[in-house]
């Protein structure tokens, strides 16, 4: 029975590739943390919250896009909010089975690669405001009058979009190794 995709499962001879590529994925994973860092500055700094800490300042104020300062003390859509150890923890523990996942790669490809810098990028970002001011700060609104998806950072999009990436790698390589591996048509 198989229980892991092919692409995830550990193989002789693994990390094959050089070191260029590891490279490639620690920056991609550091310019997504520092862009997701830099636009939380800019929210925090030009739409601060009041001495409540309530932040729900939009600007505009009406319309589909919006930019609107949150604070948000939970994990994706404000769920167990208040517990930022145990979430700073479950964090770390995620970045740390995404890197066993891309070290167990004989040859992961640029898409996986991609996928993996993303996912570990925003986790960073989202960390580093949970440990630096106690939550993350969320700044993206989008949704239609009171029809609003739940605010959002660069960090949760760049983790989405990984999580995409590598669904989608792991679909495409199981396809592959199925074309590989079917008799041809006579």
């Amino acid at each position: 029975m198989k229980i892991l995709p092919d692409i995830l499962r550990p193989a002789r001879g693994y990390m094959s590739t050089s070191s260029a590529y590891h490279w490639a994925v620690a920056q991609g994973a550091g310019v997504v943390l520092a862009l997701d860092q830099f636009t939380k500055y800019l929210v925090q700094h030009f739409i601060p919250c009041d001495a409540g800490m309530i932040c729900r300042v939009s600007i505009p104020s009406e319309g589909f896009a919006r930019i609107t300062h949150i604070h948000n003390s939970g994990s994706i859509f404000g769920l167990f909010s208040g517990n930022n150890i145990p979430l700073i923890f479950v964090s770390f523990v995620g970045v740390c089975v995404l890197l066993y996942i891309y070290k167990i790669q004989i040859k992961p490809n640029n898409w996986f690669r991609l996928s993996i810098a993303l996912q570990i990028g925003g986790a960073l970002g989202n960390v580093t405001d949970r440990i630096r001011i106690g939550h993350v700060t969320d700044f993206i609104d989008i949704g239609v009058s009171s029809w609003r998806w739940p605010a959002f950072n660069i960090a949760d999009a760049s983790i989405i979009t990984g999580l995409c990436l590598l669904v989608w790698t792991i679909l495409l390589v199981e396809r592959e190794n199925h074309d590989d591996h079917s008799e041809p048509l006579v």
